[in-house]
């Protein structure tokens, strides 16, 4: 069963799970690292702002390990042209020879949050999309939204709970209800070569350049099979 939401202006449209992906060449096994720091008192510039929605689900009933397919649309409800990375093949931003670089990654998501009045704490949980990629300054593997413009992106995952407590509380009670919405992550991701000593290494930080606002609340039950 699919469950459909709203329609506007589309200027494009990705189904990842029809992409043969070109990865990256270079592999980084020594690991990454990851930061986003920030306050919420400091003052920043107005930024594009692209709504996330959660426009469809192939199922609203699923169990650990099974493939959920879902559909987001990112719409440009701000004032001001926003651009996002459109390429899913990473050695579309990777240079030709062997160098640090930084590339742009965008990864689509549906954000899941349950409540229950019989439990003490929330729960909240995440299912991914591949990541679409750009080079640091943005100028080729984009798409460009004026206001009131959207896209589409549609893929499916394998879900597996994210945490202990979540897992817990499924084999507990046998199913847990989730509202959801769509979401999205932008970071900047630095890229060092292997060294003669150590490993090549990721390094990602937060990407503010665009404010991403939830949407599309639907239900989901995760039960044990």
């Amino acid at each position: 069963m699919w469950v459909a939401l709203a329609n506007s202006q589309e200027v494009g449209y990705l189904d990842l799970t029809s992409v043969q992906k070109r990865d990256f060449k270079q592999d980084p096994a020594g690991g990454g690292s990851f930061s986003c720091g920030g306050c919420s008192h400091c003052s920043r510039p107005k930024r594009p702002k692209v709504e996330v929605k959660l426009m469809a689900l192939d199922s609203v009933t699923i169990s650990p390990g099974d493939e959920l397919a879902f559909t987001l649309r990112l719409t440009n409800i701000g004032d001001s042209p926003a651009k996002l990375p459109w390429t899913p093949h990473g050695a579309d931003v990777e240079p030709n020879r062997l160098r640090s670089y930084t590339y742009v990654q965008l990864v689509p998501l549906m954000r899941m949050h349950s409540t229950s009045v019989s439990e003490v704490t929330d729960l909240d949980d995440s299912v991914f999309m591949s990541a679409l990629f750009a080079p640091s300054d943005w100028s080729s593997n984009v798409v460009s939204l004026r206001p009131g413009e959207w896209v589409e992106v549609h893929d499916k995952q394998i879900y597996h709970p994210g945490h202990t407590r979540l897992a817990e509380r499924l084999h507990r009670n046998g199913l847990v209800e989730f509202d959801i919405k769509g979401d999205a992550l932008l970071s900047s991701v630095r890229f060092v070569p292997k060294a003669p000593i150590g490993p090549a290494r990721l390094k990602s930080t937060c990407n503010q350049q665009i404010e991403f606002v939830p949407a599309g609340e639907l239900r989901l039950s995760v039960a044990l099979k």
